[in-house]
């Protein structure tokens, strides 16, 4: 397992892997009413007593499974090469962005975590709970909300927040994703958990690369999409630059993909190949979770059965 995967090790990885697949998302958690408010110490944050866990670990599952397998199915899909007239080289990048998109998304779940936009109508079940238990709840407004499930003591506790703002929808996941992330790790190195400061240290190296300024900043990573999708731009749509050699490496199932997918690349010289490494080391991160849930259950109705079937149509 690489040493970035290596400090997502946590009791509820383990719980979000044993639940079955339910049909029900963060929103129809929040109108259930299987919840008891917490008078929150936190700034700006509604929080509550989970009390019925496997519905929100059955949710978190289900979510980690959608986006895993919609990862691993892009990642393959951007090492597709053309032929010697068109090379594609636009839309596998575009691929290999969304796989890294998904793929994030998929390890905010296994850490209890997302983002989702709610409506002034997904909060309505927790304003009628406010008023029984008497707690005044901090300002709701409607939009992005990053979410995320600890523990506390023999509770789980839900913890909702305003996400990161940004200049759009995928620069405000990535601003909060990096703060996410970092925030875990912090948790570890605190905890003195195993291999803490090392993890500590890739997940910085990573959200630096995806930033401009680090954790919580600009996301360098969502420009480039925005100038590949929208703008056209690196001469990467037919006619290609003919210097242009971009290299898609298939996946690396061993610890050289810490090598192979290089991020210590320069964002302004080689503004591409970064781009694509940026990409790949994410679903690469992702593919040590998958395994590890997979050997955790592969039970009818849980992901591992899923990605064992995904596996198999691979090698088929």
């Amino acid at each position: 397992m690489s040493s970035l995967i290596a400090g997502l090790r946590s009791s509820i990885l383990r719980e979000i892997a044993r639940a079955p697949l339910t049909t029900i998302g963060i929103k129809e958690y929040l109108k259930s009413g299987n919840l008891y408010l917490l008078d929150s110490s936190l700034p700006h944050a509604i929080e509550a007593r989970v009390e019925r866990t496997e519905q929100i670990f059955g949710l978190l599952a289900s979510d980690f499974s959608r986006f895993s397998l919609a990862a691993f199915e892009s990642f393959y899909r951007s090492r597709e090469s053309g032929d010697q007239s068109l090379n594609y080289y636009a839309w596998r990048l575009l691929e290999s962005y969304y796989a890294g998109f998904f793929a994030a998304h998929a390890l905010m779940r296994s850490l209890g975590g997302g983002v989702s936009y709610l409506a002034n109508e997904d909060f309505r079940a927790l304003d009628t709970l406010a008023d029984v238990y008497g707690i005044e709840l901090s300002e709701h407004p409607p939009g992005s909300w990053c979410y995320e499930v600890v523990q506390s003591g023999a509770d789980w506790k839900l913890i909702l927040r305003t996400a990161s703002p940004g200049s759009g929808v995928h620069d405000a996941f990535w601003r909060t994703f990096s703060s996410f992330l970092n925030s875990k790790a912090e948790d570890a190195v605190s905890e003195g958990l195993p291999d803490s400061s090392e993890f500590l240290a890739r997940v910085v190296q990573l959200t630096d690369a995806i930033s401009f300024g680090g954790a919580g900043t600009a996301s360098w990573l969502s420009k480039i999409r925005n100038a590949l999708n929208y703008q056209h731009d690196f001469e990467v749509w037919f006619p290609t630059r003919r210097s242009l050699n971009l290299e898609f490496r298939p996946r690396i199932e061993s610890e050289g993909s810490d090598q192979a997918f290089r991020i210590d690349l320069s964002k302004s010289k080689d503004t591409l190949a970064l781009f694509e490494n940026v990409n790949s080391k994410i679903v690469h991160a992702l593919w040590d979770v998958a395994e590890l849930y997979s050997k955790i259950s592969r039970k009818s109705g849980h992901f591992g059965a899923r990605y064992s079937r995904f596996n198999s149509i691979l090698r088929s």
